[in-house]
C-alpha cells in the first residue's frame, strides 16, 4: 500500500511540474514509466481474486462486493491523478504517444476498481482523448472503448434506469465522429453499441440535432445505412427539394430530427 501511495505522489508531482512549468519538467516518457508500475500492479491484483468472485465482476449488479474483494491500493486518488494528467497531455511536448499508450492502459485496468458512479463516466473520458492524443492512437482509444468499457457500463443496464453512461452515448459519438477521420471507427463503435443497447438510432438522431457539422454528416450516413427505413427520401417532408450527392444532412434540420424521434417511437 505504501509503495503505491508513493508512486502516485510522484505521479501528482510530475503534473504539477507541468502545470506549473517547474523544472526540470518530465517527459511523456517519465510520466509513461511511472504508470506502467499501475498497469503492472492492478494486473497483479486480478489476477490474484479468486475464481469463487469472478462473477461479481461480469454482471456487475453488486458493487460493493466487488470493491471488498480487493484490497485497498487508494484506486480513486490514482484516477483523480490520472484524469489531471489526461487534461494536460497537450502541453507535454515529448513522448505523447507513449504517454497516451499508457494512460488508455492503466484506465483500462482500474476500470474494475472504481465505484459505479465513476466507472459510468469513463467512456465519455476515454473518448475525450481522441482530441488531445496523437492521431496513432486513435484505434487504441477505439479498442478500449468498445471491448473493455462499452461493455461494461452498458451491457446489462438494458431495461433499466438511464444512467451517465447510457446518456453520454451521444455526446462519446460526436467525439469520435469528430475527431476520428476513419469509417473504420465510425462504424465500430456504432456496431458496438448497436449490440448493447436498443435505440442507438435516436442516439445518432440526437447527434443529428446537435453535433457539429462534421459529426452531423458522418451521424447521417450511419443513420441511413443501418436504418434505410429513416430515409428522409421515403417520407412528405413540405418545402424540401433536391438531390443526393453524397450527404443527407441538408435534409436535416432541428425539428426534422425530432419528428424523426416521434415516428421512431410509434413506427419501430
Amino acid at each position: 500500500f505504501f509503495s503505491v501511495t508513493a508512486k502516485i505522489r510522484i505521479l501528482k508531482d510530475y503534473h504539477l511540474r507541468i502545470i506549473n512549468s517547474v523544472y526540470p519538467i518530465p517527459s511523456g516518457f517519465d510520466i509513461a514509466n511511472n504508470l506502467r508500475y499501475f498497469s503492472q500492479t492492478l494486473i497483479g491484483v486480478l489476477k490474484d481474486v479468486p475464481l469463487s468472485t469472478k462473477h461479481l465482476f461480469i454482471r456487475r449488479k453488486t458493487n460493493r462486493e466487488c470493491l471488498q474483494v480487493f484490497p485497498d491500493l487508494d484506486y480513486m486518488h490514482l484516477y483523480e491523478t490520472v484524469e489531471c494528467i489526461i487534461n494536460d497531455v497537450s502541453v507535454i511536448l515529448t513522448g505523447q504517444h507513449a504517454l497516451g499508450e499508457s494512460l488508455l492502459c492503466v484506465l483500462g485496468c482500474l476500470a474494475p476498481f472504481l465505484s459505479s458512479s465513476i466507472l459510468d463516466t469513463l467512456p465519455n473520458l476515454v473518448a475525450s482523448t481522441l482530441t488531445t492524443f496523437p492521431s496513432s492512437l486513435h484505434r487504441d482509444i477505439l479498442m478500449l472503448l468498445c471491448n473493455n468499457l462499452l461493455p461494461v457500463t452498458i451491457s446489462n443496464l438494458m431495461g433499466q434506469n438511464c444512467t451517465y453512461a447510457t446518456d453520454s452515448v451521444p455526446s462519446v459519438l460526436m467525439i469520435v465522429f469528430q475527431f476520428s477521420h476513419s469509417k473504420e471507427y465510425h462504424s465500430m463503435i456504432v456496431e458496438c453499441l448497436m449490440a448493447l443497447k436498443k435505440d442507438v438510432y435516436k442516439d445518432l438522431l440526437y447527434v443529428i440535432a446537435y453535433g457539429a457539422s462534421q459529426s452531423r454528416e458522418v451521424a447521417s450516413h450511419l443513420l441511413f445505412y443501418y436504418w434505410p427505413q429513416l430515409n428522409p427520401m421515403c417520407f412528405d417532408f413540405s418545402g424540401i427539394h433536391g438531390t443526393y450527392h453524397g450527404s443527407f444532412l441538408k435534409y436535416f434540420s432541428f425539428f426534422h430530427c425530432l419528428g424523426l424521434l416521434k415516428f421512431c417511437e410509434i413506427g419501430l
